[in-house]
């Protein structure tokens, strides 16, 4: 074990954590290092016998088939007999009884230091041939271990604080540890930038830090942690007196927080009476309760599907409806808007987009009948209640919109639930640079405007959002991003449309006052930032805004809006924009 350390990444999440080190390990998403007691270590070796039975079954079933090639055949079968060789049963045992660990991470161990075995024998084409050899079987015993690896990692976790360190999580597995009391803190290898991930840790409040290169080599079994969410630093093996202090600044911000819920469930209305409404996103219906926790006024945007990729099959009408229902009937009396699916890379499931253009959003709802009509029947069904708002991702054309309107329309009538679609209201999300040049038209077949800033910044400043290496340009700091919304909030102004801000921007409270003097209708963002959102507009008036937005369309590059923000922001209210708290400029 090595000394303290500290490590830097990007700020995703405010908060401190402190825990012990539970890593998901160095080349497998789904891989536990666990100890074992005494009595465990006989259960871990018949495991380890079962996995490399049924693996050479496997291998042996594959070899028998007639249409495999004889270099195919002779390749599995060279695997087969690593498989069966007693001296790898032998060494992976020895390696379980001797560090007291399951069975997972002495496979991994051993094969580890046989690869190190054939590399330090030079690197011809014999050589990469058994590396290769040797990750395969590694993939097929530790396979077997984990039932392919499902459920795995939750097993048997810490009773203890953890703080969960890997090179990335999936949303499942984020969700399953956010139910965990023990989890104290996230950090991980990959990027966060406004992924999923990110915007999940957020809506969750885990203290997060995400981007910290090689994360995995640095850490050490049993290594305690700090996770600071604030100022994107992971603490490896603190001095008690690092612990302490973290203690006393995990307590000094929980008293900070309570000072922005005191007034939390107060209408968003500015001193000069100016109404500017801030709302939640989700991603399940709980997360409902949440939003109504800190204050939420609606439900601007729920990702339907994230459903989808938890259960790897397409969900049916009434699945869709039970959810809907749920979501819709807890938001009572306020309304909450349902997105129809948009899959891109981001996301898991069966049927992921690759890229971040092209088919998602309501180009893939058409191609994909399968998928959306058990959607848009589920949303018919669950507009009984009343406070609907219909939102469609991706929307470049009016056709779009109206091919929409003429399904959802016609699909009731044959339901026989016409009525139902009485109060529904549709909306084009505005996230494509193509949809902000024929807003004015777009005004004219929808209810409402949603901007999806994540994805219009990227489409605007051609920069892949979770691009380490680019993420400078990946901003709403620039300029550019200030002026098409002001632009788009006369769109709407003009044509009489509510217009809401849905993305990572809307959370950023040096900009609440900004769009409050451009007539935003309302702000939709994680959970956890309404309560300081809110405070902001409460103490501030529609002048400051109009002062401020002045500026800001002034500007000529990104230093420069950061400057006028700061200046103009930090100064009224430093009893809001603590320094040691600031996720944002």
């Amino acid at each position: 074990m090595g000394g303290r350390v500290i490590l830097h990444g990007e700020r995703i999440c405010g908060g401190i954590g402190i825990g012990r080190l539970f890593f998901i390990d160095r080349n497998f998403s789904k891989i536990p290092h666990l100890e074992r007691t005494s009595g465990q270590l006989l259960l871990e070796i018949e495991r380890l016998r079962r996995a490399l039975d049924d693996a050479e079954a496997d291998l042996k079933t594959i070899i028998a088939q007639n249409d495999l090639d004889h270099e195919s055949a002779s390749i599995l079968e060279a695997q087969r007999m690593m498989i069966a060789d007693p001296t790898v049963f032998d060494m992976i045992c020895k390696m379980i009884l001797d560090r007291k660990i399951n069975a997972e991470w002495a496979v991994l161990n051993v094969v580890d230091q046989l690869i190190s075995i054939f590399k330090s024998n030079g690197v011809d084409y014999y050589v990469k041939a058994k590396i290769a050899d040797c990750e395969a079987i590694r993939d097929k015993i530790i396979g077997k271990l984990t039932g392919n690896g499902t459920g795995a990692v939750f097993d048997e976790l810490p009773q203890e604080d953890f703080i969960v360190c890997a090179k990335n999580l999936t949303l499942d597995e984020l969700f399953t540890f956010s139910k965990n009391p023990f989890v104290k803190g996230v950090a991980l290898e990959a990027p966060g930038g406004v992924s999923h991930i990110s915007i999940v840790l957020r809506t969750l409040n885990i203290p997060a830090v995400i981007g910290i290169p090689d994360l995995i080599k640095i850490l050490d079994y049993g290594d305690s942690l700090i996770v600071n969410g604030f100022q994107g630093e992971l603490i490896l093996r603190p001095t008690k007196s690092e612990i302490a202090e973290a203690r006393r600044t995990a307590d000094n911000f929980k008293n900070y927080f309570s000072m922005l819920l005191a007034d939390v469930d107060v209408p968003s209305v500015s001193s000069d009476g100016r109404v500017l409404s801030v709302g939640g996103n989700i991603e399940q219906v709980g997360e409902v309760d949440f939003v109504k926790k800190y204050g939420g006024e609606f439900i601007g945007l729920f990702r339907t599907e994230l459903m989808f990729s938890k259960q790897y099959e397409i969900p049916d009408e009434n699945t869709h409806y039970d959810v809907y229902y749920q979501v819709l009937h807890r938001t009572l009396p306020n309304r909450a808007t349902i997105r129809i699916f948009d899959f891109g890379e981001d996301k898991s499931g069966a049927i992921v987009t690759k890229g971040s253009l092209g088919i998602r959003g309501i180009r893939l709802c058409k191609q994909r009948p399968d998928v959306f009509m058990p959607q848009i029947r589920g949303l018919i069904r669950a507009a009984k209640l009343g406070n609907l708002n219909i939102l469609l991702p991706f929307v470049s054309t009016v056709n779009e919109v109206e091919e929409f309107r003429e399904l959802l329309e016609s699909t009731a009538a044959e339901m026989g639930l016409s009525e139902n679609l009485e109060s529904v209201r549709i909306g084009a999300m505005i996230e494509v640079p193509a949809s902000i040049f024929i807003a004015g038209q777009l005004a004219r077949r929808v209810d409402f405007f949603s901007v999806g800033t994540n994805d219009l910044i990227q489409y605007l400043m051609a920069v892949e959002r979770r691009d380490e290496f680019s993420s400078y340009y990946f901003s709403h700091y620039f300029p550019a991003v200030t002026r098409i919304l002001y632009d788009l909030a006369n769109v709407a102004k003009e044509a009489g449309k509510p217009i809401s801000i849905c993305g990572e921007m809307a959370s950023d409270p040096y900009f609440s006052l900004v769009f409050l003097a451009m007539g935003i209708s309302g702000l939709s963002m994680n959970p956890t930032s309404i309560p300081i959102v809110k405070k902001v507009i409460k103490n501030g008036t529609a002048a400051e805004g109009e002062a401020l937005l002045k500026k800001l369309l002034a500007a000529e590059d990104k230093a420069e809006v950061i400057q006028i923000l700061d200046n103009s922001m930090s100064f009224k209210n430093n009893d809001i924009f603590r320094r040691e708290w600031n996720l944002w400029l």
